[in-house]
Parts: C-alpha cells; structure tokens; sequence
C-alpha cells in the first residue's frame, strides 16, 4: 500500500516537472522568447505620444513656432496667464528713471525718454520677454534739432553750453518685429564671429495666427509678405522691402536688437516660461469642457407618466387608456405652465417615476485645485499668495522659495530691459557728445 502510495507522488511530481520546462528558455520581461508551451501577453506601455495620437488637438507643442503661437493664444484666452504676466511686467518697469550728474543731461534723457513712450516701450519688452521668451526690437533713428534740444535741456548752464554737438542723429522710435517671421540664414557671406543676419519670412507668425488678412503688398515678381506683416513693419524696413524686390534682412546689432529670456547657448531662440505650463493650460481647457458639458445635463429631469395598465398573466384585467384620457392627461399638464406642485387626482391606471441626474457633482470646484496649484507654480507664484486655500495653496510652507522664484524672474529680466536702455543711452552720448551716459534707475 505505501509503494503504491509512494507512486503516485512520484508521478505527480514528474508532471509538475515537465510543466515547468515550457520556461526554461525564457528570458525575464521578453514575452517573444516564452517557448511554444506558454502563451505571456505583455500590455504595451501607455506614454503621451499614445494620447495625442489621437487626440491631436490636445497635444503639448514642441516645434519652435507651434510654441510661440500657444503661448501667445494662452495668453489672450486664460486669464490667470494674462493676469500674472502682466502683472511681473508692471513690476519690472514701475519707478523706472533716468539719472545723471549734470542735471541738463538728466533733462534731455528724461524728455527723449517721454518723447519715445519709453514706459510704453519698456513695458511691451517685459511683457514679451515673459510671454514669448524672444524679443526683436526695431529702433528708428531720426535728426533732432537743435531747438528742440535746448528746449529738453529746459535749464542753459554753462556746463551743457559746452558740450560740442555731433550728429545729433538720436533714437527716435521703437518697434517690436515679430519674432515667428524671422528666418535666420546659416551660412551668409561677409559676416564676423558671433553676427547673425535674419530674413523676414513670409509666414505671418503670430501676426496672422487670429485673422487671415489678403496680400496688400507685391513687390516686384515677388509674395514675400503677407498684408498684416507689411502694415505691422516700421516706416524704414518698409523701404528696404520696397528697394530689395520684396526681400528683407536684418542683422543683429544693427537692424534689430534679440533679447532672449534664459536661452541655452546651443539653442537659437529660447522657450518661453508659458510653456513649462502647456499640459496644465491643456487640461484646464478640458476641465472647462467637462463643465459645459455636465451643467448641460444638470436640468435634465425626466418624468414618466403611463396610463393604462397591462397585466401579463391575464389581459382581461388590464386598463387600455382611450383617446379621451390620453387628452385630458395632456391638458392637464399644459395648464400648468407656472410649475410648482401639480395635483392630479385619477384612477388605478395612472403611473408615475421620476429621476433626476447628478451631473451637479461633477461641478465642485475641488477637481480644480491641484491644476490651479501647478499653473501658479508654472508662473513662478505662490498658490496661497493668489488666492489663498480655494487656488490650492499650502500656506507658508512654501511661501519662501516662490517668493525667490518670482523676485528672481523679476530681476532678470528687469537687467534685461536696463541692459537695453542703457545700449540706447551710449546712442545718445555719442551724438549729442556728452561726456558721460545717462543711467537708468
């Protein structure tokens, strides 16, 4: 009896044995290598390459000018965007001054600075600079003459009266190109280390990227610029499109001046501080979808009223309603066009159900709270300083260091703007012959 026990273990464990060859071959996590005695499914991994496949719409911009243009479109369509980037560029130009020692020089540059909306300027640099990480400003320059000088001098001490004057060709004007038009080219002739030439392209950017304006403007056998570019182009470069057949290039340093807001060296143009935020932007969106489509169906109460009843074992005892009932029912309803409670007095053959959605839940604002905690982030602002709790701030726990991330940003590109200024400020030394350039405070 024990061998014939003994036995049948034995068997069993040679089965077990066999069973378990199948994964001898395998090698771990390759599902490929299982021998034809085991079937392994492996799911594929799901990224966000495999959401935006199809859900091209909702996809995270990675192109240089795709970019550009959702953070100029996000700007302009979400208001906690606009608020905080206008705001960091109010503060990046609020007490901005000039400063000299010679009081008369302090004048001229505090006049020539009203005269060429230097505040209005100052702010469209900053607000850009944090909207698009990318600058190109066009400055003109123009004769002033010498009445108009000694007008900005307001006082005639001795010290300004000698001061010799040269060209008095100074800064008369400043536009901002858009920075989706300009192609730089790689490889032109006659240039030194370091300078880079850019053409004017004829895609439109951002101009174009809310209207689509026709062509005003055909130079010569040439369609190099859209109507709305040409318009928004200064006096001067609408010269040279005129005078080079519809082509136009602009050298840095001399045409136009580029700004980037902490650009890699490897990079040509910088990415702009909205995008760190783009998945965010893109989910809030949705999130407002979902409310639209939810409060749609809060209202949708439905009420079923059946006359008449039909027994299933015995038809004889059933209630078949006739024209006249199903008339009077509906009038009865109609009256009452006022709603409130309706009270309807009938027979054994009227049913009524009621059902009512809960779609209402889904509009509590706690499903906002962690998106709006990562957009304030995104822009360098403390969530418990915009709004406390309700925008998903954590109190004073973090206060510190997005205190220094906004101050830090603020100072950035607060020296980006003097840095400008003060290019400009060398300008007016050197033509009006000062012995030292203005600061800008």
């Amino acid at each position: 009896m024990a061998d014939t026990r003994l036995s049948k273990i034995e068997k069993s464990i040679a089965a077990y044995t066999d069973a378990a060859t199948a994964f001898k071959g395998c090698s771990p996590g390759i599902g490929d290598t299982f021998s034809s005695n085991a079937s392994v499914y492996v799911r594929n991994e799901y990224n966000r390459s495999n959401y935006e496949s199809v859900r091209p719409g909702e996809r995270v911009p990675v192109e240089f000018l795709e970019s550009l243009s959702f953070c100029n479109e996000s700007y302009y369509s979400v208001g906690i965007v606009r608020n905080v980037i206008d705001l960091m560029a109010d503060f990046c130009v609020k007490g901005i001054d000039w400063a000299h020692s010679n009081r008369n020089v302090q004048a001229f540059y505090k006049e020539w600075f009203n005269s060429v909306n230097g505040r209005d300027v100052s702010e469209r640099f900053c607000n850009y600079l944090f909207r698009l990480g990318n600058i190109a400003v066009v400055p003109e320059t123009s004769k002033i003459p010498m009445a108009i000088a000694s007008e900005w001098q307001r006082t005639r001490g001795m010290e300004f009266q000698e001061v010799k004057v040269k060209s008095r060709v100074i800064p008369s004007a400043y536009s901002f190109l858009d920075v989706t038009a300009l192609q730089e080219e790689l490889n032109p002739s006659n240039l030194g280390v370091g300078e880079r030439v850019f053409k004017v392209s004829n895609s439109g950017g951002l101009i174009s990227s809310f209207t689509n304006y026709s062509l005003t403007f055909r130079a010569q056998n040439s369609s190099s610029f859209s109507g709305r570019l040409y318009q928004s182009l200064p006096q001067s470069l609408r010269n040279k499109v005129a005078e080079n057949n519809g082509v136009l290039r602009l050298k840095d340093g001399v045409d136009i001046f580029l700004y980037h807001y902490r650009k890699d060296d490897w990079d040509t143009w910088a990415r702009p501080i909205i995008l760190a935020i783009a998945e965010p932007l893109i989910m809030l969106k949705k999130m407002h979808l979902a409310d639209m489509s939810a409060l749609d169906g809060v209202i949708s109460n439905v009420r079923l009223w059946k006359i008449g009843y039909i027994d299933q074992t015995n038809v004889l005892n059933s209630i078949i309603p006739s024209a006249d009932m199903l008339t009077k029912f509906s009038n009865l309803l109609k009256q009452n066009l006022a709603g409130g409670v309706l009270d309807i007095v009938w027979g054994p053959d009227l049913d009524f159900k009621e059902s009512a959605s809960n779609a209402h839940q889904f509009l509590f604002p706690d499903k906002y709270t962690q998106l709006m905690s990562e957009l304030y982030d995104g822009l360098g602002v403390n969530p418990s300083l915009a709004g406390g709790s309700s925008s998903g701030g954590t109190g004073a726990t973090n206060n510190a260091i997005s205190m220094k991330v906004l101050v830090e940003r603020l100072s950035y590109v607060r020296n980006k703007l003097k840095e400008f200024w003060m290019k400009e400020s060398v300008k007016i030394q050197k033509a009006m012959g000062f012995s030292s350039c203005g600061i800008l405070q």
